[in-house]
């Protein structure tokens, strides 16, 4: 399996796990409870939870995003003979 394809699997599966995440049904009725002792849980879940999307969209733009640029500079030189 090629690089690429094995980053897209791994994109795939932390997206599945953001969307199971980010249901939260698990935190239902957790009132009360102070993070740190300023943050209510519930804010300070979604802040963590925001921090992992933010890492996903970083890695989907370094490693699974094409990079066109070079992919049409690679074939151009391919095409000269270089």
């Amino acid at each position: 399996m090629s690089g690429r394809r094995v980053h897209r699997w791994i994109f795939a599966v932390l997206i599945a796990a953001l969307l199971v995440l980010h249901l939260d049904v698990w935190n239902a009725g957790r009132g009360g409870a102070l993070v740190l002792g300023v943050l209510p849980y519930d804010l300070a879940y979604h802040l963590a939870w925001m921090l992992a999307a933010w890492l996903v969209v970083v890695y989907m733009t370094i490693k699974v995003w094409p990079d066109e640029q070079a992919e049409a500079d690679g074939s151009a030189s391919e095409r000269e003979g270089v």
